[in-house]
């Protein structure tokens, strides 16, 4: 697996956004992507794309501070192809990687675990744990947040 950031990840991350939309639109009632524009997200610098060893895109998110020691998944999206094969547990220790640089302790995320399932059981079963509603997205029904086990924070 190759992991894409920066300039290289523009074009791949935007084909994926797009992808990540239409499904979520398809599958999350009322879900408008809060106005998102897939070319803009892709070069906002905080895209993460994991490709295949053939260089095929597979999977993506971003990875954002939103307060101090705090960062934040979005948009996380696997291609349907590459589902089943644990590329989202890969985007996530990827995500906890990305954070960790950003000097975050603790990683949160939002998602509509009642209409996606499955993504819901997968932050379940890598630590992420219930919290309250931190943000304001419509579209979302569940809060999570892991802390990381970085330097200064491993009890």
């Amino acid at each position: 697996m190759k992991t894409l950031t920066g300039t290289e990840a523009y074009g791949p991350a935007a084909e994926l956004l797009r992808e990540y939309m239409a499904e979520v639109a398809r599958r999350v009632d009322g879900f408008d992507g809060g106005g998102a524009d897939p070319d803009v997200e892709a070069r906002d610098g905080t895209m993460i794309v994991v490709c295949g060893d053939d260089g095929t895109p597979l999977g993506c998110l971003a990875v954002r501070e939103i307060a101090p020691g705090i960062g934040e998944i979005k948009r996380m999206y696997v291609r349907p192809t590459a589902r089943g094969a644990g590329l989202g547990g890969r985007l996530i220790e990827v995500a906890e990687q990305a954070a960790e640089r950003l000097g975050c302790t603790v990683l949160r995320l939002d998602t509509a675990g009642d209409r996606l399932p499955e993504a819901y059981r997968l932050y379940l079963r890598h630590g992420f744990v219930e919290i309250p509603r931190y943000n304001d997205n419509p579209s979302a029904t569940h809060w999570l947040e892991k802390r990381l086990m970085v330097a200064g924070n491993r009890s």
